[in-house]
């Protein structure tokens, strides 16, 4: 048998976001190969709900303290295990550049180091974070590939990096681990949720409820959907954040506070999702939206997108309507839930394509570490 050889994946807090759960699926297919000793390490404490504590045998889990923001990461190197790792992974550029600055003064030592975008920043930040977040960019370049999840934001990110590092940013879509969604999405559901997403056709809005998510325009959707004449759907908010006072004053406002329900942040948020007949995404903008792709592998078959990220229209089977109003995406769900189609064929088309098993080989190297 082979050596055991190390990875590191490192993660600025303990919590279930999309480039967290790109992590996790990564860093479990490569504890399955069974040479490899996986450490997943967390900058902030353990949460209540930690997302952490289901990842499977041949992870190890270590955690910081805090709440894992600005600047924990740069005294976090100092907590850097100090053996040579054959791999290490992040996917937040703070953590990012943090590891590629330990790797340049000798801090962190690793045969390779990959680094890959969460977001497209530039898009999101004016004025004085944006200069600070220009800045922070400039610590890239010791990377061996900085990896950006779609065209737009490869693009995007080559504007803020230093040249060095320009040329080392490569496109690698995010992977799903469909029939790990699928098995999750199997566990049963306390008899109280099973209960009520049976007494109206559910729309599953998953994510935090912050801004940039804009949580708000689900609901102003679901009032449009109700005054075109579907009265009977209900919206399901599965996640939790700082809007979520707003977005329950403005489903009471709206005289909707009996078909808008809220379950919170969840470890395992499929099985809700299960019982929905649609899905809907709102945000202003996203790197990538994965959730898409955790939807598609449960085959729910109406699934509506603002468009929030690059590459959206490659998802064969999702709907994505360019004008961010309540009246078009009410428009688009009444269509579709009122002529429902089966997608599971459109949907394994996309799914194919990104399958864990061939991320991790580009994480490897496509053939360095792979051998």
């Amino acid at each position: 048998m082979p050596p055991t050889r190390r990875a590191l994946f490192v993660l600025p807090a303990d919590a279930p976001g999309g480039a967290e759960r790109v992590m996790a699926t990564a860093a479990t297919d490569l504890a399955g190969r069974g040479d490899w000793k996986i450490t997943m390490m967390s900058l902030s404490r353990r949460l209540d709900t930690s997302f952490m504590d289901e990842l499977g045998q041949g992870i190890q889990v270590r955690y910081g303290s805090g709440r894992g923001q600005f600047p924990s990461e740069w005294p976090a190197l100092r907590r850097l295990p100090k053996d040579e790792f054959d791999l290490v992974f992040a996917s937040h550029f703070r953590v990012n550049a943090a590891l590629a600055a330990a790797r340049r003064v000798g801090l962190l030592k690793t045969k390779r180091l990959v680094t890959r975008e969460s977001t497209v920043l530039t898009d999101r930040a004016r004025g004085a974070r944006l200069l600070a977040y220009k800045l922070l960019y400039r610590a890239y370049g010791a990377q061996d590939e900085i990896w950006a999840q779609t065209s737009y934001m490869a693009d995007r990110v080559k504007e803020v990096l230093p040249t060095s590092a320009a040329s080392k940013v490569r496109v690698v879509p995010n992977p799903v681990d469909v029939m790990g969604v699928r098995a999750r999405a199997m566990q049963a559901l306390p008899q109280e949720w099973a209960e009520r997403l049976q007494q109206r056709s559910y729309i599953a809005w998953c994510g935090r409820l912050i801004d940039i998510k804009n949580p708000v325009l689900a609901v102003d959707t679901l009032a449009a959907l109700h005054k075109m004449g579907k009265s009977d759907t209900g919206l399901l908010f599965i996640g939790s954040g700082p809007l979520e006072a707003e977005v329950r004053e403005a489903a009471a406002r709206r005289g909707l506070q009996d078909a808008v329900a809220f379950a919170g942040q969840q470890a395992n948020p499929f099985p809700l999702m299960r019982m929905c007949r649609a899905g809907l995404l709102t945000s202003r903008r996203e790197g990538f939206p994965n959730v898409l792709l955790e939807m598609m592998s449960i085959d729910i078959p109406s699934i509506i997108t603002t468009d929030c990220a690059g590459d959206l229209g490659s998802l064969s089977g999702v709907d994505v309507v360019a004008a961010q109003e309540p009246g078009d995406l009410a428009a688009a769900l009444a269509l579709r839930l009122s002529k429902p189609a089966f997608q599971e064929s459109s949907y394994s088309r996309v799914l194919r394509t990104r399958n864990p098993a061939s991320f991790v080989e580009r994480l490897l190297g496509e053939g360095s570490l792979s051998a």
